[in-house]
């Protein structure tokens, strides 16, 4: 199957020059200002990558915004919503009260918004639109748009790409036979370059480039219920048999940070990323649990946003649980006083 999935990237190099020389062609068009690019008063700062897949941009955001609340400052996080069942600008959460559920606003965004209850959140396809929408309502200081590299025709006071060091840039092309969105050297539009998901190895990537680069490290730890209140620490399951699942990009990382903390995994089922549970999947895989002597089910925040609608029915004495996963900068000096910068020059 290895072998044929290479085959078939290797026919389809000449869609993936057409779809890069078709990017390309639009970002030149950017670069010349020849398409329109709105700066807004209010200092935007993009966090996205350069390929399809996980990099860890929601944990991302949500530490970022974390910061920037030390700060003082009153924040507002856009994005598209990818899989809601909503088209155009959705307010998901007016920086007090969540307003749109899950399906309406999309998985990540409605994580966002229960992680920072002091953010505004607005989900649409064109950012566009969903910062207008904001600046007409209300007056944060700083906007923070997620996954918005490619998204160039709103100006950007900072750009922040992530680069998940576990990725294989297959031949540097972009999609289909690679995962590059775009051509590699692009990069160079960024600020700031992030690596996620090292594991401490970040010496593995190597870029032409004299752009500031940073490390990221991740952790799970905190384990949190349905409701999202927390519920114990990952440590004190080390030994015990635990169950779990994940709708990922990238689920493997997902099921190795587990067996790396010590749980005894009796099973761990893989979906795609921003699945759509059916309560009999949930059941199901509760009753496997109890059937294979296992207390706890884990899942990661994201699973849980779009679990927790279904109210499954949870038997006395089992435990369903996801994983907050959190990120910090490694050795990020530089970065912070530039972000410190931005942000208090243009209050």
């Amino acid at each position: 199957m290895k072998y044929l999935i290479g085959l078939l990237k290797i026919i389809v190099i000449p869609f993936a020059l057409l779809y890069g020389l078709i990017i390309e062609i639009r970002n030149i068009l950017y670069d010349l200002k020849i398409m329109p690019i709105t700066k807004y008063a209010v200092p935007v700062i993009s966090v996205g990558n350069l390929t399809v897949g996980g990099t860890g941009k929601t944990p991302f955001i949500i530490m970022l915004s974390r910061l920037l609340n030390t700060y003082g400052k009153r924040i507002a996080i856009v994005s598209r919503g990818y899989g809601r069942k909503s088209r155009g600008a959705v307010l998901v959460s007016d920086g007090e009260n969540i307003l749109a559920p899950a399906d309406i606003s999309g998985d990540e965004p409605q994580l966002i918004a229960r992680k920072l209850p002091f953010a505004i959140v607005a989900v649409a396809e064109k950012r566009k639109q969903a910062i207008d929408m904001i600046l007409a309502k209300f007056q944060p200081q700083v906007i923070l748009m997620d996954d918005g590299f490619q998204h160039r025709s709103v100006h950007r006071d900072m750009d922040i790409v992530l680069w998940n060091v576990q990725d294989h840039f297959y031949f540097n092309l972009p999609l289909p036979s690679g995962n590059l969105r775009e051509f590699q050297y692009r990069i160079k539009r960024s600020d700031f370059i992030f690596l996620t998901k090292s594991g401490g190895k970040s010496e593995r990537i190597k870029l032409e480039t004299d752009i500031p680069l940073f490390e990221v490290k991740s952790g799970i730890e905190k384990l949190m219920s349905v409701e999202f209140k927390e519920a114990g620490r990952l440590s004190s399951l080390k030994g015990k048999r635990v169950a779990a699942f994940a709708g990922l990009a990238h689920p493997e990382e997902y099921e190795t940070m587990l067996r790396e903390a010590g749980v005894d995994l009796v099973f761990f089922k893989k979906y795609k990323d921003h699945h759509d549970y059916s309560i009999k999947e949930v059941d199901g895989m509760i009753t496997e649990c109890i059937g294979l002597g296992a207390e706890y089910l884990l899942c990661t925040e994201k699973d849980m946003i779009k679990i927790r609608p279904l109210k499954p029915d949870i038997p006395e004495n089992f435990h369903l649980l996801c994983i907050s996963l959190e990120m910090e900068i490694v050795d990020g000096k530089i970065f912070l006083e530039k972000l410190r910068h931005l942000v208090d020059r243009q209050a």
